[in-house]
């Protein structure tokens, strides 16, 4: 009985070697795949808002240079507050009569005409002046003899037509008094009385900041009340025809 004990356990144990060998010579099972990072995209509805897409990037346009143009009268004020002084001259010529009896072309002629005035800008188009003339007239056929001065002291405006660009053309117009002395070979006579109107037509090219130079031409009247005689007052004119010197303090 015990020999029979022993036998069944050798082989018990022989088949529990057998069932392990077998196990070891099982081939390992293959690992498992790795799990996604991310699931794969479904065509199901997600209740998450869909994500928004980028919005484009706005890329400022590159600004234009700034324009050159300049509007005149409107992109500076060139004479507001503006001190300006002018010197002007030229040919000046009379007609018309110094009094009832007398034609002024009878006494003299042709000469020539010096100005200085100053100035100040009120606005941008106007301007206010106050002038001093000088007139030298030579002798006349009907008094080989004569000569003549005229002196003149004048207030005017003169009215700029453009702002802003280099050439300033401009309109005066003005009045003030007047003193003529004829000056024959033996005695002065005098003639004093109004100068009611000058009209005065230029304009100014700036050839630098503060100094400019341009044409002229003037035509003045004058009715003179004081004067030798018995003889009852008259108009004499002189035109001129010339140039002007314009120096601004303050510069363009």
């Amino acid at each position: 009985m015990r020999n029979s004990l022993v036998f069944l356990g050798l082989m018990c144990a022989s088949t529990l070697a057998r069932a392990q060998s077998r196990v070891d010579q099982f081939p390992p099972s293959q690992s498992a795949a790795p799990m996604p990072l991310a699931p794969p995209p479904s065509e199901e509805t997600s209740d998450q808002p869909p994500h928004p897409h980028p919005a484009p990037e706005v890329v400022a346009p590159t600004p234009e240079p700034p324009s050159r143009l300049v509007l005149p009268g409107v992109a500076d004020d060139t004479l507001s507050h503006h001190v300006l002084l002018n010197l002007s001259g030229g040919y000046a010529n009379v007609f018309g009569s110094l009094d009832s009896q007398t034609p002024i072309l009878d006494k003299v002629s042709g000469g020539y005409s010096l100005s200085i005035g100053a100035g100040y800008g009120l606005s941008r188009q106007i301007e206010i002046e106050l002038n001093g003339s000088l007139t030298s007239l030579s002798s006349a056929t009907g008094c080989p003899t004569c000569t003549a001065k005229s002196y003149g002291v004048l207030g005017a405006i003169r009215y700029h037509l453009v702002q802003g660009v280099r050439f300033d053309p401009w309109v005066r117009v003005g009045a003030g008094g007047s003193v003529f002395r004829l000056q024959p070979i033996y005695e002065n006579h005098n003639y004093a009385g109004l100068q009611w109107f000058t009209g005065s037509v230029g304009g100014d090219w700036y050839i630098s900041k503060h100094f400019a130079l341009g044409p002229l031409v003037s035509l003045a009247l004058t009715s003179y009340l004081d004067h030798p005689g018995t003889a009852r007052t008259s108009i004499a004119a002189q035109w001129l025809i010339g140039a002007n010197l314009a120096f601004d303090a303050n510069g363009k």
